[in-house]
């Protein structure tokens, strides 16, 4: 009886393990499509800083930080870089997603 307890606990652990490593879908809200510089990473990598122009309706020009979605998608920019990503209004705050370089030659909006 010891042992059937015993597999049960340790494979309830394993698919609670496999579950967690699963990529999660992005929050829900309203989006915006951004363009600002890439500052720095934060927070061990689950936030950014970021300078990012006006986004109309929403707020001015500024230098903020985000959640972000996916960690390993902003390994790759180096700072300074000026990007394009995905602004979300979720629940828990803003997060953004779908980071991409722009030319280095691109001009921004920025204060």
């Amino acid at each position: 009886m010891r042992t059937r307890l015993l597999l049960v606990l340790l494979s309830a652990v394993l698919v609670a393990a496999c579950q967690s490593d699963a990529p999660q879908p992005p929050p829900e809200g309203p989006t915006y499509e951004v363009r600002g510089r890439y500052v720095s990473s934060a927070f061990e990598g689950q936030a950014v800083i970021l300078d990012h122009e006006p986004i109309p309706g929403v707020m001015e020009a500024m230098r903020m930080s985000f959640r972000v979605h996916d960690p390993d998608a902003w390994e790759a920019l180096p700072e300074g870089a000026p990007i394009v990503f995905t602004l979300i209004d979720a629940e828990v705050g803003y997060v953004v997603l779908r980071p991409q370089a722009l030319p280095d030659t691109t001009t921004l909006d920025l204060p």
